[in-house]
């Protein structure tokens, strides 16, 4: 059995998949038009990548693009069949950024920390 027959079992989640189908529709690997894109925060599309990364033994965002496309969990589509929208348009259309990261995050406030 191949390698990658042998990691085919080990099937990414559906968010994770989708950061990879998002990379090929925008044809970018920048975070933060990937977190507007898919409406999620940049260090969120960090760590998805890092998690990525470990299941796939990818060393590079390429590298587990082209991995998954390999594999059969993403696909390339011509544009005109799959046209680029945010998940997220109403946010997108108003202007409105990627939501804001580390919102439960304690804040450090005069008198100490809450």
């Amino acid at each position: 059995m191949s390698c990658i027959q042998q990691k085919k079992k080990q099937v990414l989640s559906p968010a994770l998949i989708a950061l990879l189908q998002a990379v090929v529709n925008l044809g970018t690997v920048n975070t933060k038009a990937l977190a507007r894109y898919l409406g999620r925060c940049s260090t969120t599309i960090d760590t998805e990548f890092k998690r990525i990364y470990a299941l796939t033994d990818a060393h590079s965002r390429l590298e587990a693009v082209i991995y998954a496309l390999r594999v059969g969990w993403i696909q390339l589509t011509p544009l005109d069949e799959n046209p680029i929208e945010p998940v997220d348009k109403d946010r997108h259309d108003n202007g409105l950024e990627a939501p804001v990261c580390g919102a439960g995050r304690k804040e450090k406030r005069e008198g100490g920390w809450r």
